[in-house]
C-alpha cells in the first residue's frame, strides 16, 4: 500500500522538551494541514520491556541488573513493534504521525549500558527496519537545564528513572552528539533551552514549511 502519510520523529534527553515540541508541532500542523494527526510515544506501551519490568518488580531488583543485555534489546523490540503495528498503518492511511522517541533515542540510551559493545552492532542491524522519518527533530537542551526540569517534575510526584541523574545524562548527551555526527547528520537540531519560547514557535513553523510544506 502506498504511504501517503508524513512521519515526524522527535529525539533528545529526558526533560529536553520533546513533549512540548510535539504539542507545538501538533498545533501548527492542525493549522497547516487537513490530514489527521497521530501523536504518540514511539516506545510505549513497551510491550516487551514491561514483561521484564514486571518480573523484576516482583523480585525487587533492577531490570538492567536482572536481565542485562536482554533488557536493552527489549526497548528496540518495543520500538519496532510500535512502528509495525501502529505507525506504519497510520502512515498508509495518509495520517501525520508525530513520534516522541525513535531509533536514535534507543541507540543513545542503549550505549549508556552496553559497556562491552556487544549489543549495539546487533541492535543497529535490528533497527534498520525502522525507517528514516520525513522530518526528525532533535531537542537540544543542556544537561543543567534538563536536570532542573526533572527536579521540578519530582516535586510534583514524578519518579525519575535511574538514567535521569547528572552523570548518566552527560553520558547520554555525548552518545547523542556522536550519533548526530556519524549517522543522523540530516536531523534538524532545535534549541529547546526555554530561553525564547516565541523563537521556538517560529523555528518549528519555518522547518515545517521548508521541509515538508509541499506535502501538507
Amino acid at each position: 500500500m502506498q504511504n501517503n502519510g508524513i512521519f515526524i520523529t522527535i529525539s533528545g534527553l529526558d526533560g529536553s522538551g520533546k513533549t512540548t515540541v510535539q504539542n507545538k508541532m501538533q498545533k501548527l500542523l492542525s493549522e497547516l494541514s487537513k490530514k489527521e494527526i497521530l501523536c504518540m510515544d514511539g516506545l510505549k506501551p513497551l510491550r516487551y520491556t514491561n514483561v521484564l519490568r514486571n518480573y523484576a518488580a516482583k523480585e525487587k531488583k533492577d531490570v538492567f541488573e536482572l536481565f542485562g543485555e536482554i533488557s536493552l534489546f527489549s526497548f528496540a523490540l518495543s520500538l519496532i513493534d510500535n512502528y509495525v503495528n501502529v505507525i506504519k498503518p497510520a502512515l498508509e492511511q495518509g495520517k501525520i504521525v508525530i513520534s516522541h522517541r525513535n531509533d536514535m533515542c534507543c541507540k543513545a540510551y542503549t550505549q549508556l549500558r552496553d559497556n562491552d559493545n556487544k549489543v549495539m552492532p546487533i541492535l543497529t542491524e535490528l533497527l534498520k527496519v525502522y525507517p528514516k522519518a520525513d522530518l526528525h527533530l532533535y531537542c537540544a537542551a543542556d544537561v543543567d537545564t534538563v536536570m532542573k526540569r526533572i527536579e521540578l517534575r519530582a516535586k510534583s510526584g514524578y519518579v525519575p528513572s535511574i538514567n535521569e541523574d547528572y552523570e548518566h545524562l552527560i553520558c547520554i548527551q555525548k552518545n547523542y552528539d556522536i550519533l548526530l555526527m556519524e549517522q543522523y547528520s540530516y536531523v534538524e537540531v532545535i534549541d529547546t533551552s526555554g530561553s525564547n519560547k516565541g523563537m521556538l514557535d517560529q523555528t518549528l513553523c519555518n522547518i515545517l514549511t521548508e521541509k515538508i510544506g509541499s506535502r501538507l
